[in-house]
């Protein structure tokens, strides 16, 4: 919940802080694609097609934190480019 909080917060760390926490459910739903397709065929069970939809599901959350590059975003959040002087 507090990460959705944040998105209301335009700030240039938030858009980072919620690009990490996307890959890492995305990591997560990987894990459990692998941990379920073990079990299926410990068990003899049919995995394929539970196994592509948590891939296709983990695939989109990494998608999504591909939004948080786009323009739009980036300059709701600000850009957190460092410039030399």
């Amino acid at each position: 919940m507090v990460l959705l909080a944040l998105l209301l917060v335009p700030s240039r760390l938030n858009r980072y802080i919620q690009q990490l926490a996307l890959v890492i459910y995305g990591l997560e739903w990987v894990w459990t694609t692998y941990v379920l397709y073990e079990q299926r065929i410990a068990m003899g069970r049919p995995y394929i097609t539970a196994v592509c939809i948590l891939l296709g599901v983990a695939i989109f959350t990494f998608l999504t934190a591909l939004v948080f590059q786009t323009q739009k975003l980036k300059n709701y959040y600000g850009n957190w480019i460092p410039t030399l002087k």
